[in-house]
């Protein structure tokens, strides 16, 4: 039993590193995108059930006077 968890976790974040890699995440070094990096490898199979939700345009508020 603890040889397919040990195998189901190292998928687990195999599949969550080859997410990251596509995303580019692996070219900065900075401690703010290492974390990012992190988590999208923690995170695994999930980045792919996600639809992408990348903004076309963002439009700012106005401010009023």
């Amino acid at each position: 039993m603890k040889t397919v968890m040990a195998t189901l976790v190292v998928l687990w974040l195999l599949v969550g590193a080859v997410a990251a890699f596509q995303r580019g995440d692996f070219e900065d070094g900075n401690c703010s995108s290492v974390a990012d990096t992190a988590a999208i490898v923690a995170l695994g199979p999930f980045n792919y059930a996600a639809p992408e939700t990348l903004l076309e345009t963002c439009s700012q508020p106005t401010r009023q006077a």
